[in-house]
């Protein structure tokens, strides 16, 4: 696995190769099925909210992390009410990067999606951004801290060639996935490099 360390763009770079630990990961994915049909209607009204494409306010995000980070931390709370309600359902959405200015860089507000399954795909930028990145929260039961990425993200973002974030809500660990640097490892082992821990 690649470690990674500060970049000014993506607030990382690529410092060298370490060994790689990890533990089983769910089974979670994102991005897959039309979305009207796997979001239930309690969510509904965010998806509507969602698709018109909101970004939101992200004082300070000069760097994809922070961004993330910022994404991780409003997302955070949704799924731990969905937890706590016995829904276990994922939030996510876009990082985004100003067209304007290139070094201020914001996500748009989480979507809530079905359980272990949040869809994006069919979220518009909001005017004015690009999506240069992904977030997204894995619900975790009452001591479940299994953290990162599962195969399936991986597989995704090596994909779409999109960064990725990932939070649970138990850690509040977030981690990296960078294609091309990141290894994707089998769903026993842990994937993703560790960024922070979300306060």
């Amino acid at each position: 696995m690649w470690q990674l360390s500060e970049n000014s763009r993506l607030g990382f770079r690529l410092a060298g190769s370490t060994l790689h630990q990890g533990f089983g990961a769910g089974k979670y994915l994102i991005g897959i099925g039309d979305t009207a049909s796997v979001v239930p209607n309690p969510w509904l009204e965010s998806l509507k909210a969602q698709q018109q494409s909101v970004a939101a306010q992200c004082p300070g995000c000069g760097d994809m992390n922070s961004a993330g980070a910022a994404a991780e931390k409003a997302a955070l709370p949704l799924t731990q009410a969905s937890v706590d309600a016995k829904d276990y359902h994922e939030y996510g959405g876009y990082i985004l990067e100003s067209k304007s200015n290139p070094d201020q860089f914001t996500y748009s507000k989480p979507l809530a999606g079905k359980e272990t399954l949040v869809d994006i795909d069919n979220i518009k930028a909001p005017k004015g951004y690009n999506v240069v990145g992904e977030y997204h929260t894995h619900p975790r039961g009452p001591g479940d801290n299994r953290e990162g990425f599962s195969t399936r993200d991986g597989n995704r973002y090596n994909g779409n060639g999109r960064v990725g974030y990932v939070a649970d809500n138990n850690t509040r660990r977030m981690y990296v996935f960078v294609p091309g640097l990141t290894v994707n490892h089998p769903e026993w082992e842990r994937t993703g490099d560790f960024v922070q821990k979300i306060p």
